[in-house]
């Protein structure tokens, strides 16, 4: 039922689909037979109930980040923030889709390991834009929307500070998988 699992380093949507495996055995929802098992485990893997938590999950995070995202002269909530919330979540999207491609590190994206511990590479110093204005400006405009002749490692230096290794940020980012692929 499950297929091209990384049984070293899972999916975090194929951990979530484990998770939801488990077999209730108490409540309204107890599984007491072979029929119901089935059934049950069909409800899990169901595509709409997939892809009805996904859109959840992004309307969820949409709603907040058009609350919380801070553009200068606008008030919160504004169609500024929520052009700006779309055009990010999809940029977002893209991104991870090549991050599973092995295109874009992991480690850029994930802000903290299967571990539980925390990637340091990427947290900032302190709290504020550094991640967007320094990591993901820096994929999206310069390493992603750039020939590698015309890549400036420079450009988005200004919040590089706030982070303590900007050399391993920088290589992560335009590291060489990047050449490989058409919009290069």
């Amino acid at each position: 039922m499950l297929k091209d699992i990384d049984t070293k380093q899972p999916h975090r949507g194929h951990l979530a689909i484990l998770k939801q495996l488990v077999i209730p055995t108490t409540g309204s929802k107890a599984v007491k037979s072979f029929t119901q098992l089935y059934y049950y485990w069909q409800s899990v893997f169901s595509i709409s109930v997939l892809n009805k938590n996904f859109y959840e999950d992004i309307i969820a995070w949409f709603n907040k980040a058009v609350k919380d995202i801070k553009i200068p002269d606008q008030t919160a909530g504004s169609e500024k923030h929520k052009d700006f919330t779309v055009r990010l979540i999809a940029r977002l999207i893209f991104i991870w889709f090549l991050k599973e491609l092995k295109v874009v590190k992991d480690d850029l994206l994930l802000p903290e390991f299967d571990n539980g511990e925390d990637n340091d590479l990427i947290k900032p110093k302190s709290k504020g834009t550094a991640y967007y204005k320094f990591i993901l400006q820096n994929l999206f405009f310069n390493a992603l929307n750039s020939e590698k002749k015309d890549r400036d490692k420079k450009v988005f230096d200004v919040y590089a500070a706030n982070f303590a290794d900007e050399k391993a940020i920088k290589e992560a980012i335009f590291f060489s998988p990047l050449s490989q692929w058409w919009f290069v």
